[in-house]
């Protein structure tokens, strides 16, 4: 089977959303860019599956890992705080 490298994120891909590193999962890619993704339940969390956990949000917004996203959220409070100076 040919594999193709694909970007991320890619429909099926597991990622942490910036700033609150909740994991989840791409369901679709949108015409516009933007993803649909599942909110995935944390461990030792009680898990949701029903679709009110899925929300659209842009590539931007997430992360490979939790790391990234962590340190995502860091950057992006920095810069609301020195705005608000």
């Amino acid at each position: 089977m040919l594999q193709t490298p694909v970007p991320f994120p890619f429909t099926g891909s597991k990622g942490f959303i910036a700033g609150t590193c909740q994991p989840c999962t791409v369901l679709r890619r949108n015409d516009d860019g933007s993803c649909l993704v599942r909110v995935d339940a944390r461990p030792h969390h009680a898990a949701s599956r029903d679709a009110s956990g899925n929300r659209t949000l842009e590539p931007g917004q997430l992360c490979k890992t939790e790391k990234q996203a962590f340190e995502a959220g860091q950057t992006k409070s920095k810069r609301r705080k020195a705005r608000a100076k």
